[in-house]
């Protein structure tokens, strides 16, 4: 490739790590002065060997030529020598060096991985390339770090009261902004309602404003057109949420009659540019709980899509192949969908494996893993119609835990750590950042969060609950390790 940019292909970086499946990466080398045979040119050696390298991108010598390394120009004594590969999207070709950075770095998500190679008397490295092989798959010394924009939680419940001062940590620390759900006791069925609930949540934020809550509206029967002049108005409300009459938790005010006492509403909505957030679920009982997305699609979604084609909808949390295959179908722009962390990484096994699990249990439930499977596909195809909400959903561990247990995964502490999980294991973490931190800005027509939020691959244990003052929460994976620790930049 041109230019004084260097790229490893991805045929190479098993000589680093297998997991790193990207679609180019950067390979730069770090060293400490210190003595030992090992030298920089048996690197350009096997590389050459293998047809693999033109150019080399040194820490501290700027960028080298495959002759210099040749002629011994830059064959060092080097100890522990650390090897660091970078992907970069787009990639960048005929740009000088020193200007990819200043051009690229600001709307790029970087992937940093550092192989150090620990020094040993017993087997010193020398420039016997060999040694590299102890690299293929084994993951030892491992430094991986990935750096993306902010991103944004398109579909967070907070709750209130003591809740509400419990869970709002775990989603400032982490999401720029969040679309809060309205499904409160009452529920937010008005603007007034709206700005009252989000004074309510800046305060228990105690002085974190750099989160910022993005208000709904609950729709129902009642609610009136200028109930949504109102809320544009307002510049704090972002969205209406349609909750079917009993589809979830504290949904029973819901809509009863879409086509007929909310279509004036609905119409309003298209005037003001208000995005219709969807919980696409039917009620009735005689349909199967595992079908109940499929035939809202069927009866409900398809019909109003027709009759309103420039209504802006989220279809919330999709479970399904189906519910995907309509997103797809749909006018980008128009219609799109959040996708949680419980529904790209669990299938329906996970609410019965080991006994009955009550904090798996979410509506709409978790599918089969070919549902599962074509969800994942989608996303981390890059498909701009996705992005993240988690539905991060809290509930006192006793209410979760009893006969008749509230739906709901409380997932924001775990959220970013599961979505990165799932997108190194499909090969796509190129394709994250937009996930998290582009599609739904775009989508929202907001603006991109400037500041960055870096995960770095290290184990952690999912604490096995939360403590507040009436009660405890248990997260989503309580108990369990994790990777991908994340940390917001200042």
């Amino acid at each position: 490739m041109s230019g004084e940019w260097w790229w490893f292909r991805m045929k190479m970086a098993w000589m680093a790590n297998r997991s790193c499946r990207m679609s180019g990466v950067e390979w730069r080398w770090f060293s400490r002065p210190t003595p030992t045979s090992f030298g920089r040119k048996a690197l350009f050696d096997h590389l050459k060997k293998n047809g693999s390298a033109e150019r080399l991108n040194v820490a501290h010598e700027g960028v080298h030529s495959m002759q210099m390394a040749e002629d011994g120009d830059i064959d060092g004594k080097l100890d522990n020598p650390v090897f660091e590969l970078r992907s970069i999207e787009p990639k960048v070709d005929d740009v000088p060096f020193n200007q990819i950075h200043e051009r690229f770095a600001p709307a790029v998500a970087q992937m940093i991985i550092t192989f150090a190679l620990p020094s040993s008397p017993s087997r010193p490295y020398n420039s016997n390339i060999g040694h590299f092989k102890r690299f293929k798959g084994c993951g030892y010394g491992v430094r991986m770090e990935l750096s993306i924009a902010q991103p944004d939680d398109w579909h967070l419940h907070l709750r209130d009261g003591e809740l509400l001062k419990t869970v709002i940590s775990h989603s400032a620390k982490q999401f720029g902004r969040a679309i809060i759900m309205p499904n409160l006791r009452p529920p937010v069925t008005t603007t007034a309602a709206a700005v009252a609930y989000r004074d309510s949540i800046m305060k228990a934020l105690q002085g974190n404003t750099d989160f910022t809550p993005l208000m709904t509206l609950y729709l129902t029967d009642k609610t009136s057109p200028h109930e949504i002049k109102l809320a544009r108005e307002s510049g704090v409300v972002y969205g209406v949420k349609l909750y079917p009459a009993g589809a979830t938790t504290n949904s029973q005010d819901g809509v009863t009659d879409l086509f007929g006492k909310c279509m004036p509403v609905l119409e309003e909505m298209v005037n003001q540019n208000m995005p219709l957030l969807v919980h696409g679920e039917v009620t009735d009982p005689q349909i199967d709980i595992f079908d109940r997305e499929r035939v809202f699609i069927d009866r409900i979604l398809k019909p109003l899509i027709q009759r309103l084609p420039k209504l802006k909808v989220v279809m919330e949390h999709v479970t399904t192949m189906e519910a995907v295959k309509f997103v797809e179908s749909c006018e980008e722009g128009c219609v799109a969908a959040t996708v949680t962390p419980q529904h790209l990484y669990l299938n329906r096994n996970s609410l019965f494996q080991g006994g009955l699990q009550p904090h798996n249990y979410c509506l709409p439930v978790l599918k089969r893993v070919t549902h599962r499977q074509a969800i994942v596909a989608s996303v981390t195809s890059g498909n701009k119609r996705f992005f993240l909400g988690t539905d991060s959903a809290p509930h006192d561990r006793q209410r979760k835990e009893c006969a008749c247990g509230c739906a709901g995964v409380y997932n924001s502490p775990v959220a970013l750590s599961i979505y990165a999980k799932v997108f190194e294991e499909a090969g796509a973490l190129d394709k994250l950042e937009a996930f998290t931190s582009f599609n739904g800005p775009d989508f929202y027509g907001l603006p991109r969060n400037t500041r960055t939020i870096t995960l770095k691959k290290t184990t952690w244990k999912v604490p096995e609950s939360y403590a507040y003052a009436s009660g405890s929460i248990v997260p989503m994976s309580a108990g369990e390790s994790l990777e991908w620790l994340p940390y917001l930049s200042s």
